[in-house]
């Protein structure tokens, strides 16, 4: 797959999509996340702020992130897989990300 994408879950969801197809053995990834304008890392951070604050399943006492060049790494321990997932998710929607490593550890 090749293109442009404006945020990081728009090409987990394009992939996951691809992937549904019968006869698809494999989907090469080469989407590209490109935003209207320039955006820096603190405007990466203050997008994954929201995104992170808005997502019920998040509780922001627990976890923090990093951002650095739109490499978002997320940071703290929570006792729920659900909230891992949940905060990895939340990240990918914010408008400049590139990536997301999750390194939110379990309890």
């Amino acid at each position: 797959m090749q293109g442009i994408v404006d945020v990081l879950a728009d090409t987990k969801r394009a992939v996951e999509f691809a992937r549904e197809f019968p006869g698809i053995d494999k989907v090469e990834d080469n989407l590209t996340v490109s935003t209207d304008g320039a955006i820096d890392d603190g405007d990466v951070y203050m997008e994954v702020t929201q995104e992170l604050g808005g997502d019920p399943g998040v509780d922001e006492e627990k976890i923090h992130f990093t951002v650095n060049k739109g490499v978002v790494t997320l940071l703290g321990e929570t006792d729920s897989p659900d909230e891992r997932m949940a905060a990895a998710k939340a990240a990918a929607k914010a408008r400049g990300v590139r990536n997301v490593n999750n390194q939110i550890s379990l309890k």
